[in-house]
């Protein structure tokens, strides 16, 4: 059989990757996941074009539950603004609703989804790899390792240590009167005003729903090297 470590859209897409090609190893296979799959996350996320045709592959429908369609992309840089008409208007899910989603899906293809059990050490036997957690020690020819931006494959000694993460900052609520997202007609924003202040990064702003009501994702991506604290007041300002 099988391991998937993270609960997510990598671990379950996955497990319906496999479902599609070899639905009799999916139905022998276990998901693990470390936290409920419904839990809140930042940042949501933009379908782009060639998602639909490959949720559509995995028997799912092109747009998650609860998403709004945005049409507009708006790119900014201090007082120089580009709107753009994207032609064919994305869906923006909240991530916790594309999780659920996935998962939902995932639980139907696999033999287990087990939220709340995630794995703490990979160790190799032989030709199978012994997935260990705080339950059980589960026995695998194959483990997909979708556990996030610090694998546990890493920390287990069987991948070469990869870069750091880059932290992200996100502010996420109800939209205020004057943000795009307050409109009937919303757009994706990206504004580079900050690396004329010298923090090279840029600030995001998704319109979305959250329970069928408007929801406005905010955040900021400083590349690798940015100090935390310039990155941190970058997002400031950008708020501001």
């Amino acid at each position: 059989g099988g391991v998937m470590g993270g609960g997510g859209r990598g671990g379950c897409s996955a497990a319906c990757d496999v479902a599609g090609g070899a639905p009799d190893v999916a139905a022998g296979g276990v998901v693990l996941g470390r936290k409920g799959r419904a839990r809140p996350k930042g940042c949501a996320g933009g379908l782009r074009g060639r998602c639909g045709p490959r949720l559509r592959e995995r028997g799912l429908g092109e747009v998650p539950p609860g998403a709004r369609s945005v049409g507009r992309l708006s790119l900014s840089h201090g007082k120089h603004v580009t709107h753009l008409d994207m032609g064919t208007p994305i869906p923006v899910s909240r991530r916790w609703q594309l999780d659920q989603w996935l998962a939902d899906h995932a639980r139907a293809e696999v033999g287990e989804l087990r939220e709340e059990e995630s794995a703490l050490e990979l160790r190799r036997d032989g030709d199978r790899i012994d997935v260990e957690t705080a339950l059980a020690v589960y026995s695998a020819q194959v483990v997909i390792d979708a556990s996030g931006s610090r694998p546990v494959s890493r920390r287990s000694g069987l991948l070469p240590r990869g870069a750091s993460p880059v932290p992200v900052w996100v502010a996420e609520g109800p939209p205020g009167p004057d943000e795009p997202a307050a409109s009937g007609d919303p757009a994706l924003e990206f504004d580079f005003s900050q690396m004329a202040e010298g923090c090279f990064g840029y600030y995001w702003s998704f319109p979305t729903f959250e329970h069928g009501e408007p929801w406005i994702s905010r955040g900021f991506y400083a590349i690798p090297g940015i100090p935390v604290a310039e990155a941190r007041e970058g997002f400031r300002r950008s708020l501001a």
